[in-house]
C-alpha cells in the first residue's frame, strides 16, 4: 500500500502545482468564469491545488488506511462529477491544469482527457484498495474470533 499512497500523493502534488504555476502566471483563462460553479477559473483553480496538496499530504501520513483510501475515493468522486455536470452543460471542460503544461506541447493539447484518465484512476483503485482493505478486515475479525476458547485467558 506504501507504493499506492505515494503514487497517489505525487499525483496530487504534481496537479497541484501545476495549477499553482497558472495562478503564478495570471493567465485569462483564469478571469473566465466556471461554467457549472458560475465563479472564476482561479477560485476553482485555487481551492482545487490547496485540497490537492492536502490531500497529497493526508495521503503520505495520514495513519487511518480506511480514512485515507475513503478520502481519494471522494476527490475523486468530485471530480468526475464536476466533469460530469459541466459536460451536461455541453461546454467543454476547463484545460484543469492551466498554463503550467504549455512546456510540454502534447500534454497541454489532452490535458482534459489526461486529467479525466487520472480521476477515473483514482476512483477505481481507492474502490479497488477499500475493497481488499474490507475483505482483509474482516478475515482478520474471523480469525480472531476463531481463535478465541472460552475460559482460556487471551494473551
Amino acid at each position: 500500500m506504501y507504493f499506492y499512497r505515494s503514487a497517489v500523493a505525487v499525483v496530487f502534488s504534481v496537479t497541484a502545482l501545476l495549477k499553482f504555476v497558472a495562478l503564478a502566471r495570471h493567465e485569462r483563462l483564469l478571469q473566465t468564469l466556471d461554467p457549472l460553479l458560475g465563479v472564476n477559473l482561479g477560485s476553482v483553480a485555487i481551492v482545487a491545488a490547496l485540497a490537492e496538496l492536502l490531500l497529497a499530504i493526508y495521503v503520505l501520513y495520514g495513519s487511518n488506511l480506511r480514512s485515507v483510501l475513503i478520502a481519494i475515493h471522494l476527490f475523486s468522486v468530485v471530480l468526475l462529477l464536476y466533469r460530469f455536470g459541466v459536460g451536461l452543460s455541453g461546454r467543454a471542460p476547463c484545460p484543469c491544469l492551466g498554463g503550467g503544461v504549455a512546456w510540454w506541447p502534447w500534454l497541454d493539447k489532452h490535458q482534459s482527457s489526461v486529467t479525466l484518465e487520472i480521476a477515473l484512476w483514482l476512483w477505481l483503485t481507492s474502490l479497488v484498495c477499500l475493497a481488499r482493505y474490507t475483505v482483509q478486515e474482516k478475515e482478520d475479525q474471523f480469525q480472531t474470533a476463531s481463535s478465541y476458547e472460552p475460559g482460556k485467558p487471551s494473551s
